[in-house]
């Protein structure tokens, strides 16, 4: 697997909008740019405490995030903000994912394989599994992140 490619607008943002995300207990997942009419930036913002993820919060980081925006040549003054969580099924895009989601279950599809199992982080370019058997054991699955052709949580 390797991470979704990021543009120069992608990494602009992300430089400066990360830090102040974490300010408020949040992770940085991913960020969307989509040209239309008015640009839509959508930000994808990560918390394990299900309180912080509620509505308030988000448009607490919507009233942080803006004005950093504001001032991007690239945005400009028309652009629709869009704050909200990565959602219950989210396509991992990036290797660093693997490691905010710990302790979440995921589905993972090798060339060889195919794994549901509670993602235990990464270490040393592997991903730990803690994978169900069917006879209702645990072990854990270690995997080469290389091997991932996909990966999403479930």
């Amino acid at each position: 697997m390797q991470d979704k490619i990021k543009t120069k607008e992608f990494l602009t943002i992300e430089q400066g909008i990360e830090e102040l995300l974490l300010k408020e207990g949040f992770h940085l997942v991913d960020i969307e740019i989509k040209k239309s009419k008015d640009k839509i930036v959508s930000i994808f913002v990560f918390n394990h405490d299900s309180e912080k993820m509620k509505i308030e919060s988000i448009a607490k980081l919507n009233d942080i995030v803006s004005p950093f925006l504001e001032n991007l040549d690239f945005i400009g003054e028309n652009f629709l903000l869009e704050i909200s969580s990565p959602g219950i099924f989210r396509k991992i895009k990036f290797i660093k994912e693997f490691d905010l989601f710990k302790g979440k279950k995921m589905h993972v599809l090798c060339s060889s394989n195919s794994y549901i199992g509670i993602c235990n982080g990464t270490k040393d370019g592997k991903l730990f599994l803690n994978i169900k058997n069917k006879d209702k054991t645990h072990k854990e699955e270690v995997i080469l992140i290389e091997d991932i052709k996909k990966a999403a949580l479930c």
